[in-house]
């Protein structure tokens, strides 16, 4: 289960807050208060600050929060990989770590990965709405969700979709609704991921590149994903989704990339080693050479030299 809380912060400048230093505290409601919760709940403190938070049947969370200003560290427990966290926020909040600062206001969204310890500072009352979102029912590559994290939604292709959609969360009180309003979110959340991806291919020309890679290596027994992979720098998965939204399985393209060569070895060395004629245009054996052959030409390789005379 995925759970946060609110740290008490380290020593900060009190000037940034709004009211008198005298008043300046922890924001306590969250002090060691963690989110383990299976139906709506209220937490309150003498301040008037509230949270509430909805957990959804995939252990993603919905949190509500209405708060006075304040200076905190924000730590995510126990999160997994495929968890990020999406924050909209009507006041001006702003989040860093030591890489990124963002700032979020006036109804827009940011997406944030769970895997830091962030800042926060908000010097006016606090109204936001945040999702913990499990993306494993909607994205199918981890390593993609870094083409959107540490984004504002102005920036990503559906960002607008977001923000509205987020912005129903304030209103929504209806545990039913919560989940369609989260389910939308997760599937719009995914499509701005495949519009970067797609403008990443472009950019970087990278089917071309990866079908270059292919095309200089098939001849290499041991050629794999693994190989591409390390040279374009991204993951076998990733690999994987840029040559299907090309209609290309690596696999087929290897193999058929080493059957043409199959093909061409033996109309040229009728005397060799079959063996060693597959071996020699990229596959680990005959056997495998046989398969690919008869596959596309529904014959055995005895029959397509014959015929070819």
């Amino acid at each position: 289960m995925t759970n946060f809380k609110l740290e008490s912060p380290s020593p900060v400048n009190n000037s940034l807050l709004l009211h008198k230093s005298n008043h300046c505290r922890d924001w306590d409601v969250f002090y060691e208060k963690k989110l383990e919760i299976k139906s709506k709940s209220l937490f309150s403190s003498i301040s008037n600050s509230k949270i509430l938070s909805y957990e959804c049947v995939d252990n993603s969370k919905v949190v509500l929060i209405d708060s006075d200003p304040y200076i905190g560290h924000l730590k995510f427990l126990g999160c997994q990989k495929n968890f990020i966290y999406i924050i909209n926020s009507i006041s001006k909040l702003h989040y860093s770590n030591n890489n990124f600062n963002l700032c979020t206001e006036n109804s827009s969204s940011s997406i944030i990965s769970l895997d830091n310890t962030f800042n926060e500072i908000s010097k006016l009352r606090r109204k936001s709405v945040s999702i913990i979102l499990n993306t494993s029912n909607y994205i199918e590559d981890n390593d993609n969700i870094e083409q959107i994290l540490w984004s504002v939604s102005k920036d990503l292709s559906y960002g607008y979709l977001i923000d509205k959609l987020m912005n129903d969360l304030y209103i929504t009180s209806s545990y039913k609704e919560m989940e369609k309003v989260k389910n939308a979110i997760g599937t719009t959340i995914a499509l701005s991921i495949d519009n970067k991806m797609s403008d990443l291919i472009k950019r970087n020309g990278l089917f071309d590149q990866i079908l270059e890679i292919i095309d200089n290596k098939y001849k290499d027994n041991d050629f794999s994903l693994k190989d591409i992979a390390y040279k374009v720098g991204f993951s076998i998965k990733t690999i994987q989704n840029i040559l299907l939204k090309y209609n290309v399985k690596f696999y087929s393209y290897l193999q058929s990339k080493r059957c043409i060569e199959f093909e061409y070895l033996i109309s040229i060395n009728k005397n060799y080693n079959l063996e060693y004629l597959a071996v020699s245009a990229g596959f680990k054996n005959l056997s495998a050479a046989k398969r690919e052959f008869n596959k596309k030409h529904q014959c055995t390789i005895k029959n397509y030299l014959v015929d070819s005379k």
